[in-house]
């Protein structure tokens, strides 16, 4: 294992702050303009200084602090050299059209030529290099995946779905065995996974050393990767302050990280729920297509839930950091709409006549827990009896009234009940710590 970088925060779980930059309102703009540049450098030199592969931890607590992910090194002054470039070209173009609209040659003469000699420093994108880890990727999955399954079928289905042809996708799975759709499904994701692992972890990486600047490269020992999926501190911050100086905006981030995860999700979720849904509409029982109309529904409410939370941070990634006087968190609507979640969270800690847990739990969790193993997940995991009792108590009484009422279809009512259990118990409690 490659040894991650030497840090003296290795305990601390003080989160990334806003830079403290060195400029202010009676500065003049080449100060404003070096700062940025200093920063951009600072960040090229932690970055030549990180091991090939820099292992992070998944999450500051639960069992993610156990976890570290590997982050690969390869390609990262690409991803940093292209955010810089694309930045300072437009302040470049920012300052050829205020001389031309002021007629003065002379203005911003200075940052001019700042920004033109560091663009020329700036390294060239390794275009070559990016191009063969592409390609041995592709043969070194293709090769053992021929025998996994075919991936062909997995494909049309896809590009029928993007050119918005549901008929070709209907008959694609129509006409194709279902061990051979997953075989084939199975190979798509494997390759999709191995393929972008490598461009994917080097651009974590290069979110995390803008969130961590300054001094990032003491800080990796005591942060969690998914602490910065949405975060914009750090260079982002400056970046907010400098180009709002001249009268432009930072540079949009291109979300390659979740842009990846949407593919693979939209891949696992969607093939399953159209599968489910096709197989409700030719069985001949009602009770089978009941639970496969069911079952799809389900794949479907878990495919949108989970997209909502990629594009949350997909939209927050591009958001100032530093919002302006005229917030949106002080509109009628964002109040009447944390106003309604207080009085939802109260309602819910008033029929909540048990003493909260030991510590704060994340709903989420105790929502797929509940749902998938009743009261025996939900007491595991609060440590508590009141949760392993009374949600397998409630699960078992509506299974007996399904099979008194002989439909069979309402089986999802059980697993609902101990998901909702789960979730509204962990609101009540944390609430009240």
């Amino acid at each position: 294992m490659v040894e991650q970088p030497q840090t003296d925060l290795e305990t601390s779980d003080t989160p990334a702050s806003a830079p403290d930059t060195p400029i202010d309102a009676s500065s003049k703009p080449e100060d404003h303009l070096r700062v940025l540049l200093g920063a951009y450098q600072e960040t090229l030199d932690v970055s030549e200084h990180l091991p090939a592969i820099v292992w992070i931890r998944l999450r500051r607590r639960g069992l993610g602090r156990l976890i570290k992910v590997p982050h690969l090194r390869w390609f990262l002054r690409y991803f940093l050299a292209e955010h810089i470039r694309r930045g300072l070209n437009l302040l470049n173009r920012r300052f050829h059209a205020t001389a031309a609209l002021t007629s003065d040659s002379e203005v911003n003469q200075a940052n001019l030529s700042d920004v033109e000699h560091y663009l020329e420093a700036l390294p060239p994108p390794p275009y070559k290099r990016l191009g063969l880890a592409v390609l041995v990727a592709v043969l070194a999955v293709a090769y053992p995946l021929r025998s996994l399954g075919d991936v062909t079928p997995m494909l049309s289905i896809v590009w029928y779905a993007a050119a918005s042809d549901p008929i070709g996708a209907i008959n694609v799975v129509v006409n194709t065995e279902f061990l051979e759709a997953a075989r084939g499904t199975l190979a798509l994701l494997l390759a999709v996974f191995v393929v972008a692992f490598l461009p994917t972890s080097t651009f974590v990486l290069k979110r995390l050393l803008f969130n961590l600047y300054p001094g990032a490269k003491d800080r990796f020992g005591s942060i969690a990767a998914r602490d910065y999926v949405s975060s914009v501190e750090g260079l982002y911050t400056l970046e907010d302050r400098v180009y709002g100086y001249f009268g432009g905006r930072r540079p949009r981030e291109f979300p390659f990280d979740l842009l990846v995860r949407i593919l693979v999700l939209a891949l696992v979720l969607l093939p399953l729920m159209a599968f489910a849904g096709l197989l409700s509409l030719m069985v001949t029982t009602e009770t089978l297509r009941t639970n496969w109309a069911v079952l799809a529904i389900i794949l479907f409410i878990a495919f949108v839930f989970r997209l909502r939370r990629l594009l949350i941070p997909w939209r927050e990634r591009n958001r100032p950091s530093e919002p302006p006087p005229a917030d949106h968190r002080d509109s009628i609507l964002h109040q009447r709409y944390a106003l309604l979640i207080r009085r939802l969270q109260q309602g819910i800690q008033a029929i909540d006549p048990f003493p909260p847990l030991r510590t704060k739990k994340d709903p989420n969790l105790a929502f797929v827990l509940g749902f998938l193993f009743s009261g025996v997940g939900l007491g595991i995991y609060f440590r508590s009896w009141v949760d392993l009792v009374i949600p397998s108590i409630a699960s078992i009484v509506s299974l007996i009234l399904v099979i008194a009422l002989h439909h069979s279809g309402l089986w999802i009512v059980a697993p609902v009940i101990g998901g909702l259990w789960g979730s509204l118990r962990t609101v009540s409690s944390n609430g009240r710590l």
